[in-house]
């Protein structure tokens, strides 16, 4: 049934005609999508059974960045999808943990130094114009 959803459908159409359609919808281009696709596959792909086929991973990552990406409930993902909102409440977080546990080495960095803490509070404060978060951390974890 998830064929006449918005990721067999629409996605389609704005892959070959309206790329930065596509980009506002997922808010990622077709190119890095289908990276993060072959990057999370060996995660999220399941075995066919002789019951069903599952989702495809690509539909998995569509739904998940849309219901990021827009706040939507699973049940309207259900009816965006074509996939029940029972089935979404259960890989979404799938996919979450999936996508940290791929890319936090790659895109998510603790800093070890006190200089390093340093440079992410300026970046930060320059950015939201928001001074106190350096002392706000220095407070609650000093001895």
């Amino acid at each position: 049934m998830h064929e006449f959803g918005q990721y067999d459908t629409l996605l389609t159409e704005l892959h070959k005609e309206d790329q930065r359609g596509y980009k506002i919808y997922l808010r990622f281009t077709a190119d890095l999508f289908q990276e993060m696709i072959e990057k999370l596959t060996p995660r999220l792909q399941k075995q066919s059974t002789f019951m069903r086929e599952p989702l495809q991973v690509g539909l998995k990552l569509a739904a998940t960045l849309r219901f990021l990406a827009t706040g939507n409930s699973y049940q309207s993902l259900q009816y965006s999808f074509r996939v029940e909102a029972s089935t979404n409440c259960m890989f979404i977080p799938e996919v979450y943990k999936a996508i940290i546990a791929v890319y936090k080495n790659e895109v998510l960095r603790c800093p070890k130094t006190e200089e390093d803490w340093k440079e992410v509070a300026a970046r930060f404060s320059s950015r939201w114009n928001y001074q106190t978060v350096w002392g706000l951390w220095t407070e609650s974890t000093s001895p």
